[in-house]
């Protein structure tokens, strides 16, 4: 599958290209008719036209590539070494323990549980949600930590970021197919589109399989149980209803209430839910199947390809007895202030983005 994602993403770009200078081969032929055969003008003349609209409406879609690929803000803090001297040797020791390798540098984020990524200079960054270290014990953050960088280890974390930068550029493309209602009658755009769904059903599934290689090492290192137990930490801690920061962020919008309590607010309600919201969330999961086009394949697949059965991933859910996590940072408070103003300021900036947007709109109707 790695191959196949690896020739689709060379690919993009001559394929385009195949497809435009196509229609221009085609709108050739037929001038070439229309000069040398003699063949019927007005019919002719007529197939350029169409031709034409279409080569034209491929050429303005296009121009996507040229624009910049919008990018999702970085709700990531970097702190000083001292900050994270109790989690860089947490994450060391298992690095050590599993055989797994280190990131090139930690962070704390306030929108995620736990995630890894390298990034463009190939620095690889393993993220820690402020959800994760607020809520789970150090055990159960250890075990979080060691699926992340089971994917550094089994996965082409190179080929994913470029992948998934591909995959903006191709979205960026749709939009602006969406934007023109009659591309949709456009045979040479659904050849590009084609591409694009190959594409996303391509990236998928090599999504899924890395997924699968991450919980199959980490299974044959510390266990089925304690893989299956990191794995319900992970899915299920941004699924429970009541503990879902657009929830929260929500709420206090609608009541007008004071935003800089938003993360704390989070986290106590984390912290406090009952174990009966764990447990219907994680049912509710478990109901899931995995379809073509998911990025991560259903937890009852994931469960099963661990050996772990739905009765026994109940037993497991979220077991926070034992030391806090967020007792391995120094200054914890400091760095939950840091990142609600992180967090407060990205949500003040969209909506100051849509009471723009919505002038604008007002301006050109009046």
């Amino acid at each position: 599958m790695q191959s196949l994602l690896r020739l689709l993403l060379w690919l993009h770009i001559p394929y385009l290209l195949a497809v435009s200078s196509f229609v221009g081969w085609l709108i050739y032929l037929l001038v070439h008719a229309v000069i040398n055969l003699s063949c019927v003008w007005a019919v002719a003349a007529l197939l350029i036209l169409f031709l034409g609209v279409l080569l034209l409406q491929v050429l303005w879609s296009l121009k996507a590539l040229l624009e910049p690929v919008p990018q999702s803000p970085e709700l990531e803090l970097k702190l000083p070494r001292p900050m994270l001297k109790g989690v860089s040797q947490l994450v060391a020791k298992i690095a050590v323990e599993q055989d797994l390798l280190l990131p090139d540098e930690i962070r704390v984020g306030a929108d995620k549980v736990v995630h890894a990524y390298e990034d463009r200079s190939g620095k690889r960054v393993l993220v820690l949600g402020g959800l994760a270290v607020a809520v789970f014990s150090q055990s159960a953050l250890k075990g979080v930590i060691a699926h992340e960088l089971a994917g550094f280890s089994l996965g082409d974390t190179r080929l994913t970021r470029r992948a998934s930068g591909r995959l903006r550029v191709m979205e960026t493309l749709e939009q602006h197919f969406h934007q023109q209602p009659t591309t949709k009658a456009n045979p040479f755009v659904w050849l590009i589109r084609l591409y694009h769904l190959v594409f996303r059903i391509a990236w998928c599934a090599n999504s899924r399989r890395q997924e699968f290689a991450a919980d199959r090492r980490q299974a044959q290192r510390a266990g089925k149980y304690a893989a299956a137990s990191a794995l319900l930490n992970l899915v299920l801690a941004e699924t429970v209803p009541w503990v879902r920061l657009s929830n929260i962020a929500k709420t206090y919008a609608l009541a007008n209430e004071q935003m800089e309590l938003i993360l704390s607010d989070y986290w106590r309600r984390a912290r406090v839910a009952g174990n009966d919201d764990w447990v219907e969330a994680c049912r509710k999961e478990l109901k899931k199947v995995t379809r073509l086009l998911n990025s991560q394949a259903s937890l009852q697949d994931r469960l099963k390809a661990m050996g772990v059965s739905p009765e026994q991933a109940h037993k497991l859910i979220l077991e926070q007895g034992g030391t806090p996590a967020r007792e391995l940072f120094s200054g914890w408070e400091t760095i939950e202030k840091l990142l609600t103003d992180q967090l407060v300021a990205n949500f003040q900036a969209k909506e100051l983005t849509m009471d723009d947007l919505a002038q604008i709109l007002q301006g050109r109707l009046a």
